[in-house]
């Protein structure tokens, strides 16, 4: 499945520069998952009368999630886009 989402946002998966910008996508997105669960954990947690200590942790969660959500719109864009002028 994640070949496929790849090969339509780069049908050049072969080659090296194309390997490692899927490498990195995919090692972004992993990342933002992660982090993106553990901060939003610090925000839902207390709210449910969860005490864990994550509650510091809920701005800059919300923050780099929109970040990086931000980034990967914007690398999934530019795949997008410079297969459309291909």
């Amino acid at each position: 499945m994640i070949s496929v989402v790849l090969r339509f946002f780069n049908p050049d998966m072969d080659s090296l520069p194309s390997i490692l910008t899927n490498v990195a996508v995919l090692s972004a997105v992993a990342v933002s998952i992660v982090l993106g669960i553990w901060f939003g954990l610090g925000a839902a947690l207390p709210a449910l009368g969860i005490d864990v200590g994550l509650r510091r942790l809920a701005v800059p969660g919300v923050i780099f999630t929109v970040a990086a959500s931000e980034v990967l719109l914007l690398v999934l864009g530019r795949s997008a886009v410079t297969e459309v002028a291909d």
